[in-house]
């Protein structure tokens, strides 16, 4: 199930505690054609609404704040060498990374695709 945040994040439930993030296709048009993905470590600890990644675009950069509380499990590897992948597919190919959540309740206050 995919659902979305009111700052253009989506989630992809993978399982009760993990959880696949990336950005809107609105988000993506918004800033254009990505040049550089700063994604999270794994294992590293983040809290719902605290800035966790970093998308540059040859319009502007941005701050993106992580949409729910948990730990780095995985992180999309090809954005290194690919980072056009966020523009070109963001609900896809261009996916971030994924959170074993700490909270599953703060599931529950985001909207359903």
């Amino acid at each position: 199930m995919k659902k979305y945040t009111p700052c253009h994040h989506w989630i992809v439930i993978e399982n009760d505690r993990c959880v696949r993030v990336g950005i809107s296709k609105k988000l993506a048009d918004e800033l254009g054609q990505i040049v550089f993905v700063d994604l999270p470590p794994l294992h590293s600890v983040h809290k719902q609404g605290f800035d966790i990644v970093v998308l540059e675009s040859m319009k502007a950069a941005i701050d993106l704040e992580a949409p729910l509380s948990g730990k780095v499990i995985a992180v999309n590897s090809a954005l290194k060498d690919a980072p056009e992948k966020v523009f070109l597919d963001p609900e896809n190919e261009g996916w971030l990374y994924c959170l074993e959540l700490s909270d599953s309740r703060e599931l529950d206050k985001l909207a359903p695709a």
